[in-house]
């Protein structure tokens, strides 16, 4: 999987866009899935390094779950709730006014 998040970068920077990148969400941990956390984490710091290397912004979704209600934030073992959603709205829009894609109203 990684490889190809590198290759998606690399291609995506050649054109001079502005890349921004999100971790992987967390797994419910009331889910089923909840075992897959543990991948998920590895992939994230891999999401993490490759984003690092090539100086692109991330958006770090896993650790803004789990800081702002982490389970409370799933309506059910697959989707979040208003709040959670507004957790997810927030760090997006951080990211693209922190890129200067944006400028934030007054």
């Amino acid at each position: 999987t990684i490889g190809h998040i590198e290759s998606m970068l690399d291609k995506a920077l050649i054109s001079k866009v502005t890349l921004i990148v999100s971790t992987v969400i967390p797994e419910n941990p009331y889910s089923f899935y909840l075992p897959w956390n543990i991948q998920i984490e590895a992939l994230n710091a891999e999401i993490k390094q490759a984003t690092a290397v090539r100086k692109v912004n991330v958006v770090d979704n896993y650790t803004a779950i789990l800081q702002n209600g982490g389970s409370d934030l799933y309506i059910d073992k697959n989707h979040f709730t208003d709040q959670g959603n507004e957790v997810f709205a927030q760090q997006w829009y951080n990211a693209i006014v922190q890129s200067n894609l944006i400028k934030p109203p007054r």
